[in-house]
């Protein structure tokens, strides 16, 4: 069974592209493009042993010659088509920028749920523009997946911090989304306060634009 997590990913996907997953765990989300959206895969994770599990997971779906898997972490130089598209999730966003520090290609899809303003200025910088999102609540978290792809754009602070797309498409979870970070940013304000934290002033100005849409 294919969580909502991996679903969101997938949905940014189109048919018949090809994919390198890094840090892709148990293969879950390839086995799934493979055979729903005629994918060719290529994965890969840091330890042998979840290579293994992914690796029985694939023989379980008869795709043996059908995804390409390897050990690897993404921190060096994987010598990728720059035509591939890469997948990032499992992993926060300060892993993720380390990776691309390494390793680019023309379309890059990221699922986070830590720093998402940093993660979106951070590629944008790189020369990069967001063409799709999706906001999925799946295990009593939410997680947004944006796809990048090579082109100039300008964001300004709303939509770094909550998602071009997303701002144009709010829906119900969206609106959930929100509130929850909201909550979340309070205390965290709260708390600036009472320590005097260098964070006050940021913390102020995502208050500010929160506030906007809730």
């Amino acid at each position: 069974m294919v969580s909502n997590r991996l679903k969101s990913i997938s949905s940014l996907i189109n048919k018949g592209e090809d994919i390198t997953d890094i840090g892709c765990d148990h293969a879950l989300l390839d086995i799934y493009l493979t055979l729903n959206k005629n994918c060719c895969c290529h994965c890969c994770d840091v330890s042998q042993s979840i290579i293994d599990k992914a690796i029985c997971n694939i023989k379980k779906n008869n795709l043996e010659g059908s995804i390409d898997i390897f050990v690897g972490n993404g921190f060096n130089d994987l010598n990728l088509d720059f035509n591939t598209v890469m997948v990032l999730s499992g992993m926060g966003t300060s892993t993720i920028l380390k990776i691309l520090d390494k390793n680019k290609t023309h379309d890059i899809i990221c699922q986070t749920n830590t720093d998402l303003y940093l993660l979106r200025k951070s590629i944008s910088d790189m020369g990069y523009y967001i063409v799709s999102e999706d906001l999925v609540f799946d295990n009593n978290r939410y997680y947004v997946s944006i796809r990048f792809s090579v082109g100039r754009s300008s964001y300004n602070y709303d939509e770094l911090l909550l998602g071009p797309c997303l701002l144009k498409n709010k829906n119900s979870v969206f609106n959930s989304y929100v509130n929850n970070m909201y909550s979340k940013i309070i205390k965290g304000y709260n708390k600036s306060i009472e320590f005097n934290s260098d964070s006050f002033n940021d913390l102020d100005l995502m208050i500010k634009c929160l506030e906007k849409y809730i």
